[in-house]
Order: structure tokens, then sequence, then C-alpha cells
């Protein structure tokens, strides 16, 4: 990450497709994981976007029920989205703020 980020004008982005993963009959949210170590190196977190990969013809060919065999007969789990994060590069160094606390909503009456 830090190869990136001293790559990376004051200013721009980064953006970061990257999806989970199952291992050992485990869930491991890769995503969020990326997400805390770009953030830990100082880019801002501008957008989270989960992008729906069901009916990907054009990138599994027409052989979904070939992934799904091959994926239920190896113990893995079929992913049916990714995250596509966007970050930006502080104008100053150090500009980095923390993350503001989430207000819980009002309770509807």
């Amino acid at each position: 990450m830090a190869t990136a980020t001293a790559l990376l004008e004051p200013g721009r982005f980064l953006a970061l497709v990257i999806g989970d993963l199952y291992a050992q009959g485990e869930w491991v949210p890769l995503g969020f994981a990326c997400m805390e170590i770009c953030r830990q190196a100082g880019l801002r977190l501008k957008a989270i976007n989960v992008k729906d990969i069901q009916g990907n013809e054009r990138g599994k060919g027409w052989r979904t029920n070939l992934w799904r065999y091959r994926a239920l007969r190896h113990g893995l789990y079929l992913f049916k989205h990714e995250y596509v994060m966007i970050f930006q590069k502080p104008e100053t160094p150090g500009a980095q703020t923390e993350p503001s606390t989430v207000q819980p909503l009002p309770q509807a009456r």
C-alpha cells in the first residue's frame, strides 16, 4: 500500500475492486480488511459500491453450472457480489481525519 500511496498524487483517486474469500469453512471479509489498510495508509474512503455479479456471462462464459459444480465439489462458496471502493488521497499530508461517528436514526413512533 505504501507504494500505491506514494505514486498517487494528492487529491487523486484510487479504486479498489475486491471480493471476499471463503476458506476452510469460514467467510473472510477481504474487502473490509483492505478498506482498513487503505484508510490506515492515509486515504479517505469516498464510496463503497456493492457490485452484483450474478448473470456475468461475459466473465464466466456460459458455464455457470460448471462453476457451481466446481465450487460445491471443493467446498467453496459462490460469491454473488464484489466491492468497488473509492479512496482519495488528501490534498495536504496528514489531512486524514478521524472517522466520523455515526449518529443513530431517530426512532419511529
